[in-house]
């Protein structure tokens, strides 16, 4: 049954693959944000805020962007570590930069909270992408078909974007408590 279902995301992907892939990775950001909230030992009730800036970040960013980007890859059709190095040394900076900058945004923080946020947690979570994209687009570039790449991303990206919607929300807790301590 299961196989049905991912012959079916298949055709869908071959038909319509920037729809296809767009939802596929707003759907998946969602569930990452989700995730994260069940499983954090949170004090307060669950933040469908939080979902929401997670969810705009995935149909509205993460989808467009990195289908975008698979496709290109798809075509330039280069040996696997070829493929690993430019998506990593490219367009990982380019994703991570841009989410380090828009979560803040669309969290009310500001442009200043968004440039503060950049500066303080860029370069640490560009680090952690490496230890988990690094094998994971080197398994996904050398034996995934094009047509679930997107998936296989996101289907990493939900423990990822648990993380960084841990990471991008602990710190947006920190900047509240000391903004309010400095009032």
């Amino acid at each position: 049954m299961a196989l049905k279902y991912l012959r079916m995301y298949g055709d869908l992907v071959k038909r319509r693959p920037f729809l296809t892939q767009t939802v596929t990775a707003g759907i998946l950001s969602t569930a990452g944000d989700v995730v994260a909230q069940y499983t954090e030992k949170r004090k307060t009730r669950y933040s469908f805020r939080r979902t929401a800036v997670m969810s705009a970040c995935g149909f509205l960013y993460f989808g467009p962007v990195v289908s975008v980007w698979l496709n290109i890859l798809h075509k330039l059709n280069l040996p696997v570590m070829f493929t690993v190095a430019l998506d990593q040394s490219f367009a990982a900076p380019l994703i991570l930069g841009g989410f380090s900058i828009l979560h803040p945004l669309l969290s009310n923080q500001g442009i200043t909270g968004a440039i503060s946020t950049f500066k303080s947690s860029f370069f640490d979570i560009l680090k952690a992408n490496w230890v988990v994209w690094i094998p994971a687009q080197t398994i996904n570039f050398s034996f995934v078909p094009f047509e679930y790449r997107m998936l296989f991303v996101q289907v990493v990206a939900i423990f990822w974007n648990m993380f960084l919607s841990y990471r991008a929300n602990v710190a947006l807790k920190k900047k509240e408590t000391t903004t309010g301590s400095n009032m």
